[in-house]
């Protein structure tokens, strides 16, 4: 089932740089390790600071914890339209940021300093470390910029001792320093694609050239650089034969469809033809979705939501459903209620439809969720929201508005009532 989204290109960026990090470094810790086997020990436990005494297990489940917290404080604080190149910050709540941010480094410390967790899962916190404190450096420098920079040196420190072409650590250094010098940064496209290209030169076998060209491209996208997105995605599959990178060309396309008028001609569920031409004048979102993708039906309160908000300001959803069969369909239309219209095939016979459905075809729509938003003029002008508050303050925009609408206050559940003898 192809249930994949753009968050799915941010894999390949630099959204999971430390994962790759991990992997191919400890990778080489582990052969090392096989070369050398150890005795074993029996289990022991470390003793913390305040003197409580905690498995390794322990100590990964406070890690997971502490990180949980600071990715949801590192959420709040992100502004609608923030960016990574353009970053919108609210503050006050760095504060809460800095606190989630102090703890998850405290937790990462005592795994690095135990003397109980095992030494692979120690250079795995490490490599970790490092992927935060350049994350936690971008809410609280005056915090944290001392902390990394520190810690950056300490690493450069057992980068010398790589020896040949696979410099893996070295190799991450030098990512994290261009990714946050040019990569993260509004420096002309010329300069940064010339830093990309030094990296891969230095470090043709690493993996990370990959990485950062992605971050970039999707940095360039998010920013509405669409042009020089586009040109950033053709020159990663030009360079980079991963099959896994197919999926580009459907982004590419998607991404060229922007400006051009929008063509949706179909069968409504209800049996009657519709066309997209019947709402000029109006902000309209194209949903495709399919009943088996759990992704698309876990969205559809959010967007009933922002419809609900903005329908009477002239906005409208038309849904395009992937599915092969009219009663699961009508599943999903009955149980969220959906108001708006949706689009469906009916499958002629022994032939389905899902991918091959028309309009998918038509869209080169290779994975689901899917969106498309339409200017009152009928021209698309954006594709592929994985972050729904920026769908909406994008729909917000082209109707003219000054910001999101608030959402209504939510109902307080009336207190129960207690019976007094």
């Amino acid at each position: 089932m192809r249930m994949l989204h753009r968050e799915f290109l941010r894999a390949f960026g630099f959204a999971v740089l430390a994962l790759f990090a991990t992997h191919t470094f400890v990778l080489a810790q582990a052969d090392d390790a096989a070369k050398k086997p150890e005795e074993s020990t029996p289990e022991k436990k470390s003793v913390t600071p305040g003197g409580a005494s905690l498995t390794d297990v322990e100590f990964l489940l406070q890690l997971r914890e502490a990180q949980k917290a600071f990715d949801e404080a590192v959420q709040s604080v992100n502004l609608p339209g923030s960016t990574r190149i353009k970053p919108k910050f609210n503050p006050e709540k760095i504060p809460d940021v800095t606190k989630a941010a102090n703890s998850l480094l405290e937790s990462m410390n005592r795994i690095i300093a135990s003397d109980r967790v095992a030494a692979l899962r120690k250079e795995e916190t490490q490599i970790k470390k490092l992927s935060f404190l350049y994350e936690a450096v971008r809410y609280d420098p005056t915090t944290f910029a001392p902390i990394r920079d520190g810690f950056v040196s300490e690493m450069f420190e057992k980068a010398k001792k790589e020896e040949g072409d696979d410099r893996r650590l070295s190799a991450l250094l030098a990512a994290y320093k261009l990714k946050e010098e040019f990569v993260d940064s509004d420096k002309p496209v010329e300069k940064t694609g010339a830093a990309l290209e030094e990296f891969v030169k230095e470090y043709p076998r690493s993996v990370f050239g990959l990485n950062l060209y992605m971050s970039w491209a999707n940095n360039l996208v998010e920013n509405g650089d669409i042009p020089h997105g586009i040109e950033a995605y053709k020159a990663i599959k030009a360079r980079y034969h991963e099959p896994k990178l197919s999926i580009l060309d459907s982004l590419i396309f998607r991404l060229e469809l922007i400006g051009k008028p929008a063509e949706i001609v179909g069968p409504a569920f209800d049996g009657k033809e519709f066309n997209i031409d019947a709402y000029k004048g109006k902000v309209v979102l194209v949903d495709v979705w399919a009943s088996w993708c759990g992704p698309c039906v876990d969205r559809f309160d959010i967007i009933k939501g922002i419809y609900e908000k903005y329908h009477d300001k002239g906005f409208e959803v038309v849904g395009i459903s992937l599915d092969d069969k009219r009663e699961d369909v009508k599943s999903i239309l009955d149980r969220y209620a959906l108001p708006w219209v949706n689009i469906f095939f009916e499958p002629k016979e022994a032939e389905g439809r899902s991918f091959e459905n028309p309009l998918a075809a038509k869209l080169q729509i290779s994975y689901i969720p899917a969106l498309f938003l339409i200017d009152k003029e009928g021209k698309y002008i954006g594709t592929d929201y994985p972050d729904l508050a920026k769908l909406e303050s994008a729909i917000a925009s082209s109707l003219g508005l000054e910001g999101p609408i608030p959402d209504p206050p939510k109902e307080e559940p009336a207190a129960a009532e207690t019976e007094t003898k």
